[in-house]
């Protein structure tokens, strides 16, 4: 499946500031920001990610996917942190 698929399809069906897709073959990394995910657990995060997705899974276009999402101000501590 193509990245920028990906992030089109995150972008269009999530409230997001910035959409980071990377990986190899079927193995998808993303990185997910925006304000939607102020107060939600990890797990929360995860499946408001997965939902848009969820169709590719049973196609196998993709077959992993690791998912890390951050509210901007969590973003932006992130960065200065790296």
């Amino acid at each position: 499946m193509k990245y920028k698929k990906i992030e089109i399809l995150l972008k269009t069906n999530i409230c997001l500031e910035q959409v980071f897709v990377s990986g190899e073959n079927n193995h998808i990394n993303v990185i997910v920001i925006g304000d939607v995910f102020i107060g939600m657990n990890q797990v929360n995060r995860q499946k408001l990610v997965y939902e848009p997705l969820m169709k590719y899974f049973s196609d196998e276009k993709i077959h992993s996917i690791n998912i890390e999402a951050y509210s901007l101000k969590e973003w932006k501590k992130n960065k200065l942190l790296k």
